[in-house]
């Protein structure tokens, strides 16, 4: 049977990190963000595509009402957190919510819970955000889509990609 059209991607299906305290990660993601506890992978250790064999782990799941999954891998033994010494702004989990109602709902619920909530931040007029961290150092958004992304959006991206691929063509290795 052949194709009639290219494959394409749907969406995203789960971004994994690693957790530390995998009670107070169950606990933030369940109790507190409200995703369903979706499933859960318990391994011996595998063979990465690198050749390296990974440690035991249990890799547990927590689906949005969309579906989409953030996952996280509990490890066998002793790990450290490491620093990568990018800005922490760069590395983050976007949750989307349906209202601007609806995120300061949210505010009002972190808060409660006694997490720092930082003030509402709008980027550009097309998004709506407020930003917390996980039990993992992982910084999540929560953010509400004020307007769709239309054709001039694509257009104005594209000229500022290659505005800053001008300007910093220097830095390419």
């Amino acid at each position: 049977m052949s194709e009639t059209h290219p494959p394409s991607l749907i969406g995203v299906n789960h971004v994994a990190y690693q957790t530390l305290d995998l009670p107070a990660t169950h606990d933030f993601y369940t109790r507190v963000l409200k995703c369903r506890f979706a499933g859960a992978i318990r391994s011996d250790g595998i063979t990465s595509t690198s050749g390296e064999t990974s440690p035991p782990f249990l890799h547990v799941f927590y689906a949005t009402d969309r579906g989409d999954c953030l996952a996280f891998f509990a490890l066998e033994g002793e790990y450290e957190k490491k620093d990568d010494g990018l800005p922490a702004f760069t590395r983050h989990i976007a949750l989307g919510v349906r209202s601007t109602a609806e995120l300061e709902q949210w505010r009002d619920r972190l808060s409660a819970e006694g997490i720092e909530v930082s003030p509402t931040i709008d980027h550009d007029g097309i998004w709506e955000s407020i930003y917390v961290w996980d039990p993992n150092g992982v910084r999540v958004e929560l953010t509400h889509q004020v307007r769709d992304l239309g054709e001039q959006d694509a257009a104005e991206a594209e000229h500022a990609l290659q505005r800053w691929l001008e300007e910093h063509a220097a830095d390419a290795v």
